[in-house]
């Protein structure tokens, strides 16, 4: 392993770009075309390689965005298409890429960093921590009951050219949710312009004003409906919704879509008329725990101060100790305090997104620490379990 520990990390110029296309498509079985789109579309600056004889070894993407936690959006760099060729795998060079990263993110002030992992144990070893979900649904047309809907369901314009129209429906939808992504103008182009599918848009209208909208594509008939973005911000604009899906139920027997453990379009189906097809996790890793905990939101009427101990056993500068005071949702972190509550940057990032409480964790993972300090920390952390819609 220690051949590879002096390897060069870099953006890739636009030689080495094209070779770490086909690294990557290569590692981690992506159609070459599907790949290139994407890389390309994200940006050769947004990449990272390790070099070795001028070509690269092993690389990964950062994309840039917020998460929502606590109401408050949190800077966050998500980590993409990490790949290192087969014949490089075991040898320690994905240990290497991931230090590196991290480091560059820690150097660049990044609070957090987010992202799907293939394999749970290796990331762990840098510190990310499973911290929410993102379920797969699948919904049976025919089964949705009717309901009477005084709502409009009409065609919406083009995301990017309107994007104040859904950003605005979108944001306040999301601010309620931990997990969530505060969309850049780039993601909500990523996420909702597929280049290989026809996209089809409808916002609700209730009484003129607009509640709620659906975003989706369909293949052929009989071939499954996908969501890719909805949102509602009534009952009777869900109903609505659904009432719309329900009258596909001729042409095609299902719909599927991605969200959080209480989706909003469970609440008013049967049990029957619909499943749970996959489930992924989410890992978190706290990059500069100072930063993310002053930008995250907390509940309004929480007071009181913390006094916590930090551990990293891989950035050296998070090991400190830190005083969190809380006024009006907010929290003014200063170094310093008296360490009451030993946190390691793990244990941190769990309780970050309110996945875990402080009591669910001492089960496996006890914490050190004065017993009010601790009822403290749970209540700052306390929040709708963390889910994200968004795959990248």
């Amino acid at each position: 392993m220690t051949e590879y520990q002096d390897l060069e990390y870099q953006i890739p110029d636009r030689r080495q770009f094209e070779q770490l296309i086909h690294l990557i498509s290569q590692s981690l079985h992506f159609p070459r075309l599907k790949c290139r789109k994407a890389m390309e579309k994200l940006g050769r600056e947004n990449y990272r390689c390790l070099v070795r004889d001028n070509r690269p070894v092993g690389g990964l993407g950062f994309l840039s965005m917020g998460q929502f936690f606590g109401g408050n959006s949190v800077e966050t760099a998500g980590v993409v298409a990490v790949g290192i060729p087969p014949q490089l795998r075991g040898r320690g060079v994905g240990a290497v890429l991931m230090k590196k990263a991290l480091l560059e993110l820690r150097e660049k002030n990044v609070p957090i960093s987010v992202l799907y992992p293939s394999t749970v144990a290796f990331y762990q070893k840098f510190g990310y921590v499973i911290a929410g979900h993102q379920f797969a649904y699948e919904m049976c047309l025919p089964m949705i009951p009717p309901a009477k809907s005084s709502l409009k369901m009409i065609p919406a314009p083009d995301v990017i050219e309107n994007l104040e129209l859904y950003r605005e429906i979108y944001n306040i939808q999301a601010r309620c949710v931990n997990g969530n992504l505060d969309r850049s103008s780039f993601l909500w182009e990523w996420f909702m312009n597929p280049y290989d599918k026809e996209v089809f848009r409808y916002q609700v209208l209730d009484r003129g004003k607009a509640t709620g909208y659906v975003i989706y594509t369909q293949g052929c008939q009989g071939e499954s409906i996908k969501l890719l973005d909805v949102c509602a911000l009534s009952r009777e604009t869900a109903l609505g919704i659904l009432e719309f899906f329900r009258g596909h139920g001729t042409i095609t027997a299902s719909l599927f879509w991605s969200g959080g453990p209480g989706d909003q379009l469970l609440k008013y189906l049967p049990n029957a008329g619909f499943k749970v097809s996959d489930m992924h996790f989410w890992m978190i890793r706290m990059v500069n725990p100072a930063l993310a905990l002053e930008q995250r939101g907390y509940p309004r009427g929480l007071a009181g101060t913390l006094h916590l101990k930090i551990t990293d056993g891989l950035i050296p500068e998070n090991n400190t100790c830190l005083q969190v005071e809380f006024n009006q949702g907010r929290a003014r972190v200063t170094p310093g305090g008296k360490g009451l509550v030993t946190l390691s940057v793990e244990q941190l990032g769990s309780l970050f997104t309110s996945f875990t409480s402080p009591e669910e964790l001492s089960l496996t993972d006890p914490l050190e620490g004065d017993p009010d300090q601790l009822d403290l920390l749970g209540q700052a952390f306390s929040g709708p379990a963390p889910w994200m819609r968004d795959m990248f």
